[in-house]
């Protein structure tokens, strides 16, 4: 036994840990390039694996006995050589966290999807942080009753997941091969960079403001008013006040199944440290943010797909005539007009439309005087009527009305009142089996959204758009 302060052995561990992934990563590179020689390379990338995950263990075992030693006023807490100890927990910390001594933000930070990959397609449990997390996940489901439950292989808990996308029911899918540049042979490197977050959802609606709450456990509702209280002068000093009662309903948030899935090659997983990480994430987060986005904007609110605000009853509506027709300047201030009429012009007001709109509006001009254009700037950062619009293509461009066909559509308002709400953890299942004859991994994730306006009246919509 080592007679090391286990501060300096935990520290000797982790420097040991980072030469074997340089190794590692020099020895994986040679894969499918004809300097690869398996009679040397081949034990060679078997037993940097094996140093590897024992290394793994041995920094648990430490950084376990730190904690402890730590938490018991031992020797460790009063070793002057602290660098490396792990950070104190949080007293809100709960589940495996807690017991653990491992920081929540060195879970975000350390946390590797590859490696837990890697230990699933090998037929066993992840080890370390990541079993750890696989464990705090399971906890966050039991605690959130029924409403989210895990059928996959992999569970990642929900304080990795950043609080700050089609069909909702449908999904994304994306082949990441090591030969092709463009999906995923580029990531193949030993560089390393920052490590993106888990479903940060850079959604349009979000740019223009809605309102996102992340990491919740329970449903959520928003009593809004239905009709408006009224006020009344007394006719006297001691006259009985007239009694007025608002109307009140209730939005309701309830979490809703989200499924994405892309495809990896078994050869980027061995072969990739934190760049293949980030990629695998990154296509992740943008096919859940698609389908969130477009339901968000336009979803049906029937058979598990929230209902997005071009869809909502009573919001204001332009109409440009039996078969749709041209926006024009007039046409543009109306959307402000309905929504100020209902006393809704407040908040973060703001026009979202096609990027087939913003074209057209690019080359039209505000007035006959030639002032200045209709859209002002970029697609993603423009001015419109003295508010900022920006242009998605998962707005509708497919729409009809009459005998016009392939209408467009812009919408109005105060985007706070568009609520998004996430709840639990990741539910990542692992499929090594269905596409191996081709060598590659499929990757399945679950994670549960809802969606709701707050106040119809705070949007205005117009769906029947010619764009040329």
């Amino acid at each position: 036994m080592s007679t090391q302060p286990l501060f300096q052995q935990l520290r000797e561990a982790r420097e040991a840990r980072a030469q074997a992934d340089i190794r590692f990563a020099a020895i994986s590179a040679k894969l499918g390039t004809p300097e690869w020689v398996e009679d040397t390379d081949g034990p060679a990338f078997e037993t940097e694996q094996r140093n590897i995950n024992s290394l793994d263990q041995t920094i648990s075992r430490l950084t376990a006995s730190v904690d402890i030693l730590s938490r018991a006023g031992g020797a460790a807490s009063t070793d002057s050589d602290s660098e490396g100890a792990p950070e104190q927990r949080s007293t809100t910390t709960v589940g495996v966290i807690k017991n653990r001594g491992d920081s929540k933000e060195n879970a975000r930070k350390n946390y590797s999807l590859i490696k837990a990959i890697q230990a699933v397609v090998a037929n066993r449990a992840p080890e370390g942080l990541e079993g750890e997390m696989m464990q705090e996940a399971a906890n966050e489901a039991r605690s959130a009753g029924g409403d989210i439950t895990f059928t996959g292989n992999l569970h990642i808990p929900s304080f990795l997941i950043s609080q700050a996308q089609n069909d909702w029911d449908g999904v994304e899918r994306r082949d990441i091969t090591a030969n092709t540049g463009a999906t995923g042979g580029y990531t193949i490197e030993t560089a390393l960079g920052k490590l993106i977050e888990f479903l940060y959802p850079r959604l349009s609606v979000l740019d223009m403001g809605a309102t996102y709450f992340g990491n919740q456990t329970q449903h959520l509702s928003f009593p809004r008013n239905s009709s408006a209280a009224a006020a009344s002068w007394a006719s006297t000093e001691n006259a009985t006040a007239s009694e007025t009662t608002p109307g009140f309903e209730l939005l309701s948030l309830t979490p809703k199944r989200l499924t994405a899935f892309t495809d990896v090659s078994k050869q980027n997983i061995v072969q990739s440290n934190l760049p293949m990480e980030n990629f695998i994430r990154r296509q992740l987060n943008m096919a859940v943010m698609q389908a969130l986005d477009i339901a968000a904007i336009n979803g049906a609110g029937a058979s598990g797909v929230p209902q997005g605000v071009m869809n909502v009853s009573g919001i204001g509506d332009i109409d440009l005539g039996t078969d749709g027709g041209l926006l024009d300047w007039a046409r543009i201030v109306e959307f402000e007009t309905k929504c100020a009429l209902e006393n809704a012009d407040m908040g973060a007001l703001g026009y979202i439309t096609t990027p087939g709109v913003a074209g057209y509006l690019k080359t039209e001009k505000r007035d006959v005087a030639g002032n200045g254009f209709i859209w002002e700037g970029p697609n993603r950062n423009a001015t419109v009527n003295g508010y900022r619009a920006l242009a998605s293509n998962n707005v509708p461009k497919n729409l009809s009305k009459g005998s016009g066909t392939n209408l467009h559509a812009m919408i109005f308002g105060n985007w706070a009142d568009l609520i998004i709400s996430q709840w639990g953890g990741i539910d990542l299942l692992v499929n090594p089996y269905t596409k191996g004859k081709d060598a590659l991994v499929e990757l399945i994730i679950h994670s549960w959204y809802d969606l709701g306006v707050a106040h119809n009246k705070s949007f205005t919509v117009c769906n029947e758009i010619e764009v040329s």
